[in-house]
């Protein structure tokens, strides 16, 4: 530099000083490893950014257990729930791997894909039983179900989510619906359907932001709770929380004859939180 200030020594000190700070200190990668292979890791943060309503993606790619890739970076579209901001992670994180893995492989390579797991999806030249053989393990420790899900949305009065009350029912369709009564008054109306059919309806949703009722769904009760007073109160953030459980125990089922039949059998409950910002 043809000038140097009293700001580039002190820069120059904060380097030296970080140097030997960290002599010690470094990336490790491991030769020889059963198993070296790239390995990727992929998650977001829902609107972390408080002022744009942006999502964080964050992805890392390590080999022989040492990092060779990272980022962590607001996503470029503003998502209205956790499911698009997952998407577009995995999205970004899947351009990262072929960046990577270099040309597409002809032959001697597999890709799994386990969804619920289950064995969703094999591709490549090594057989199907053997990809299995070998992912055995694996698939039978995550043998699981689904107990509790959580969902955020933002800037929409419609909510749609698809879910399974019950491991032996099939899953449904559930939509949340904010709308106005009345042109004239303007009056809020909280409607929720499942399947398309209308199960809950609450009017003047501003006088009865909080409350509760029961639905019946596959012979069981299930127990929707609403608070929507945020909406209403506490306009500089706006969220409403709606939730979906399960009873559990001798009140649970609907007719007797299930009671006895599932007496002996002890049902996990199935709960549902639905995060909503009216506006983002």
């Amino acid at each position: 530099m043809a000038n140097p200030g009293k700001e580039h020594w002190n820069v120059i000190k904060w380097i030296l000083r970080y140097l030997y700070g960290t002599q010690d200190i470094g990336l490790l990668f491991q030769n020889g490893l059963k198993g070296n292979k790239v390995v990727g890791y992929v998650d977001s943060d829902f609107a972390g950014d408080l002022d744009k309503r942006k999502s964080t993606t964050i992805y890392i790619f390590t080999l022989g257990q040492g990092p060779i890739s990272w980022r962590s970076t607001l996503q470029d579209t503003v998502a209205l729930s956790t499911t698009e901001v997952e998407y577009m992670a995995v999205v970004e994180a899947a351009k990262e791997v072929n960046r990577h893995l270099g040309p597409e492989p002809v032959g001697g390579f597999y890709i799994v894909v386990l969804a619920d797991s289950e064995l969703g999806l094999v591709l490549g030249d090594m057989g199907e039983e053997v990809v299995c053989k070998k992912f055995k393990a694996i698939v039978s420790v995550f043998q699981f179900s689904l107990v509790s899900q959580t969902k955020h949305f933002s800037g929409n009065p419609l909510y749609s989510i698809k879910v399974q009350f019950c491991d032996t029912e099939t899953p449904h369709d559930i939509l949340i619906r904010c709308s106005r009564e009345d042109k004239v008054l303007k009056y809020l109306v909280l409607s929720a359907c499942i399947d398309k059919r209308k199960v809950i309806q609450v009017k003047r949703l501003q006088w009865n932001f909080r409350g509760n009722q029961t639905i019946f769904v596959d012979r069981l009760l299930v127990d929707m709770m609403w608070d929507v007073h945020d909406w209403f109160f506490n306009p500089d953030f706006g969220y409403a929380v709606f939730i979906f459980r399960t009873r559990s125990g001798l009140d649970s089922w609907l007719w007797l004859e299930e009671k006895t039949t599932h007496k002996d059998q002890e049902r996990v409950e199935f709960f549902l939180l639905i995060c909503a910002c009216k506006s983002p």
